[in-house]
């Protein structure tokens, strides 16, 4: 007891933290997701040497590529050891988003801001993603936190800087990230120090975009087309009130996560001390906007939804307990405990039963690939987890496949077999998208007329190997 008495702050982060890691490292051997793809067989580019927007399209801002650079760093080709850096970045945005509400509204605020976030689906399944969704949103919570400290009557201009600075890098890995510059904005302006604060928070973000843009000055044109213009073209392809629709059904009410949070709401509006959490609370109509503007709007993106109603939501929820007497007090806090509890068990479990392997027709793809062609053979494929996987380049511009890309007409089956042609591609996997183009399938066949087949993954060839392919396990 001694221990929790002196050091309160360590613990909860400690908690909060293992909470987190408990939840989130449950699945890091699952089978990769399409996007993973993307970003794995980017990487493996970029350890070759070949430069972002000039050699690899990116569908993302650069400070992503970055940031996967560093994360996969420690781990070589080992999935789930990449996967384990995300972890790691996931976990630090749930202490940054204890942190945040530590600093504004107390230790019970922190600790339901840290641990609505561990169990606010869909969160804990993206965490364990190689994909820019955590990235940016744990860089967001960490500017939170650190303009929270900044605004402290005696703390130094630096942590407005550094709040401004990582806030800016948040934005340029994905733009997921755009809507907490509205709270950033909203904590200094709701404290007196907010004319000290603001000024320095800028700075930092100018600076930070300013290197940013400076590190990639002879790409721009690219990157901004991969990341901004080839999304902008694909809004056509969904309506708005199909976004609206998932934010309604967002909190699913089988979720503790869907009670907590209108429980936070209700304190919100009943409580004058939980009313004080608004600078924080300011998030939820920010990204409620955001997501309803993106479109097409995947799963993953709603991780922002559950960011934010994790840090409203737990320390307004908090503060309203706190103001209760006796009894009902003690109720309260025991019933909140038990929903958290339940909350973790919950995730963890659907973690578990996410954890399954790659298709067989993944597996077949990637050994075939490997027995057909030889180590720095370029091949083609819209499944770009084999090339990863069988460490195999493909054409910079062909690393996203995507159906949004394909849908929009960014990317056309004349594209690909240029690529084909110009990169002199020892091999072509066909299993998602490119079975959606009958010319491009028909070009292909013309260029490598030897054909294999399993499941969902035909193997396009020029001649037959000199080794027997694989059998098909599926």
């Amino acid at each position: 007891m001694a221990i929790v008495r002196r050091h309160p702050d360590v613990l909860g982060a400690v908690l909060v933290a293992a909470a987190a890691a408990f939840v989130f490292g449950r699945a890091l051997g699952t089978k990769t997701n399409y996007d993973e793809g993307v970003y794995l067989a980017s990487l493996q580019l970029l350890r070759d040497g070949q430069e972002l927007g000039a050699d690899v399209y990116t569908p993302q801002p650069p400070v992503f590529y970055w940031l996967l650079q560093v994360l996969a760093a420690p781990f070589g080709e080992s999935v789930g050891g990449i996967r384990a850096g995300f972890v790691l970045l996931a976990v630090i945005g749930v202490v940054a988003a204890f942190a945040a509400a530590r600093t504004l509204y107390g230790l019970a605020a922190g600790l339901a801001a840290g641990l609505f976030l561990v169990i606010g689906p869909p969160y804990p399944t993206v965490a364990p993603t190689v994909a820019a969704d955590i990235p940016s949103l744990s860089l967001g919570l960490v500017a939170l936190a650190l303009v929270a400290h900044a605004v402290a009557p005696r703390a130094p201009r630096w942590w407005g800087v550094g709040a401004g600075a990582v806030a800016a890098l948040a934005v340029l890995t994905k733009f997921l990230a755009v809507p907490f510059l509205v709270p950033l904005a909203a904590i200094p302006l709701a404290r007196r120090s907010g004319r000290r604060v603001l000024p320095a928070v800028v700075a930092g973000g100018a600076a930070a975009t300013t290197l940013v843009l400076l590190v990639h000055l002879g790409s721009l044109e690219e990157l901004w087309a991969g990341a901004v213009g080839d999304h902008e073209g694909a809004k056509a392809l969904s309506r708005v009130g199909d976004n609206v629709d998932r934010l309604r059904w967002l909190l699913e009410w089988r979720t503790p996560f869907g009670w907590l949070v209108p429980a936070g709401a209700v304190a919100f509006v009943l409580s004058r001390e939980a009313r004080k959490t608004w600078p924080l609370a300011t998030l939820v109509p920010a990204a409620a906007v955001f997501t309803l503007y993106v479109r097409p709007l995947p799963d993953h993106h709603l991780a922002l939804m559950a960011c934010a109603y994790a840090v409203a939501a737990g320390p307004a929820l908090a503060l309203g307990v706190a103001q209760l007497r006796g009894n009902t007090r003690r109720l309260a806090t025991v019933a909140v405990v038990l929903f958290v509890a339940a909350g973790v068990f919950q995730e963890q479990r659907r973690q578990a039963r996410n954890d399954v392997p790659e298709p067989p027709h993944v597996t077949w793809a990637t050994d075939a690939v490997e027995v057909a062609t030889g180590d720095g053979d370029t091949i083609v494929t819209d499944l770009p987890i084999v090339a990863f996987h069988a460490a195999r380049p493909i054409p910079g511009y062909l690393t996203d496949t995507s159906s949004t890309r394909i849908r929009s007409r960014a990317l056309t089956g004349d594209d690909v077999l240029r690529e084909i042609d110009e990169n002199d591609a020892r091999a072509v996997v066909v299993a998602r998208m490119f079975r959606t183009l009958p010319t491009l399938l028909a070009g292909v066949e013309s260029r490598l007329p030897v054909m294999a087949r399993c499941a969902d993954a035909t193997l396009y060839l020029p001649a037959q190997p000199t080794r027997p392919l694989p059998p098909c396990p599926a």
